[in-house]
């Protein structure tokens, strides 16, 4: 039904590679639905998702079937967005919570050994505690951006530790831009950074 437009759609695309393969998946899962039942709509594909998946992949699939009936709208594909009236539900958020003075230096001194790896996650959690920042904007920075930063001395030493010693073993001749690369040498990404806060939160039992 859509299939030819869904590939011409992610064609075009000029996202980042989960974000395609995100939409892919989203959209592909409704020409299926669609082409499985010949009569149903798809307005009765977004009531179907709303009633067995969680908000937050409701509002993700609803986002991405919206932006791409738009898109067949604007190429003059189609006349009506079949989502125009159907409106996502509100994601929950949880409350935030900011760690306290005694769980801060729980986290500062987690991260044991001199390891690449143990040296990099006391520079991520030291530039988190110590400034504040949102982690796509720490994971957005360079060795340059840091240099340039008001930091506590203590702060100052694990950062250099860091780049002038495990960061390029953890890069393994490998290129990155980023402060922080993963054990592959990449760029650390969110998924990545999170889990190893949540591994020393849990281990420091915070």
């Amino acid at each position: 039904m859509y299939r030819e437009e869904i590939e011409n759609f992610i064609a075009q695309l000029n996202k980042s590679n989960n974000t395609i393969i995100s939409y892919r998946r989203d959209l592909m899962q409704m020409e299926d639905y669609l082409q499985t039942n010949p009569d149903r709509t798809v307005r009765d594909y977004a009531e179907l998702i709303a009633s067995e998946k969680s908000t937050a992949s409701v509002s993700r699939i609803y986002s991405s079937m919206n932006v791409f009936f738009r898109n067949l709208v604007l190429s003059g594909a189609m006349e009506k967005n079949p989502m125009d009236g159907i409106v996502p539900p509100k994601v929950k958020k949880n409350p935030r919570r900011s760690f306290t003075d005694d769980e801060k230096l729980v986290l500062k001194s987690m991260p044991k050994g001199y390891s690449d790896k143990a040296v990099r996650d006391r520079a991520m959690i030291a530039i988190m505690l110590d400034t504040g920042m949102k982690v796509s904007a720490i994971l957005n920075l360079t060795p340059e951006d840091v240099s340039k930063m008001e930091l506590p001395m203590e702060t100052r030493i694990i950062i250099d530790d860091y780049i002038y010693g495990s960061r390029e073993s953890l890069l393994a001749g490998n290129t990155c831009d980023r402060l922080f690369a993963n054990c592959e040498g990449k760029p650390m990404s969110r998924q990545g950074f999170w889990k190893v806060i949540k591994k020393y939160t849990k281990d420091g039992g915070i």
